[in-house]
């Protein structure tokens, strides 16, 4: 649209439109109400996006320092408990496995602690009869 300015010098002058608009029915004007209708698509878009890029720094700071210390204190009221369930769970498989690894070797360490023990007991009398 082109405005001019009326041939009145008044401080109320009113700007007149000199282009001729269609009405809406008119082929012409359907013909370009699809590419206005995709600008202004496009237009809004772009808004969005540019409004999103310079509110997102803002937003993160409001949202994210509230939820990183609430689950810091949430983390905090619940490791004891968690620690309790972990040392709970763990001690018995710690002492399968233990046992696991024990028990074949028993057999083979056998003579071996049983030699000790005899060796054990013989010192001990030995230093009972010096007395």
């Amino acid at each position: 649209m082109i405005w001019r300015k009326s041939d009145r010098g008044d401080e109320d002058e009113i700007p007149l439109l000199t282009e001729v608009v269609g009405m809406a029915g008119e082929p012409d004007q359907q013909a370009d109400h699809e590419p206005t209708r995709q600008a202004f698509q496009h237009l809004t878009q772009t808004l969005a996006e540019q409004t999103l890029q310079r509110v997102a720094p803002l937003l993160e700071d409001v949202l994210t320092d509230p939820l990183r210390l609430s689950i810091e204190e949430r983390l905090q009221a619940m490791l004891p408990g968690l620690v309790d369930a972990i040392s709970g769970s763990l001690c018995p498989d710690l002492q399968g496995l233990g046992q696991e690894a024990v028990t074949p070797a028993l057999p083979e360490a056998r003579p071996q602690v049983e030699a000790d023990a005899r060796e054990a007991t013989s010192e001990s009398d030995n230093r009972t009869r010096r007395l």
